[in-house]
């Protein structure tokens, strides 16, 4: 079993009520379906999925990158700030 563990920012964190979100899977995810995933758990955060970035490792992926269990994951809303 594969264990992902998520940071959550911004309004996603606010929304969900926690900071780190984990998912387990039994295959290895894409970017794309641990995105799925989380808005799937999350419907109350659906009109964010497509502003919402996932950084691996403190870069932004693309969804189709293979992500494993040893990343450091992020989901990264859109912020405005002044």
């Amino acid at each position: 079993m594969l264990k992902y563990s998520v940071k959550l920012f911004a309004s996603l964190k606010e929304k969900a009520g926690y900071d780190l979100w984990h998912y387990e899977s039994e295959v290895v995810l894409k970017a794309s379906a641990l995105l799925t995933a989380f808005f799937e758990q999350h419907p109350n955060t659906a009109n964010l999925r497509g502003v919402t970035r996932l950084a691996v490792n403190q870069s932004f992926c693309s969804e189709d990158l293979a992500l494993a269990a040893t990343d450091e994951l992020a989901l990264i809303p859109p912020v405005s700030g002044g």
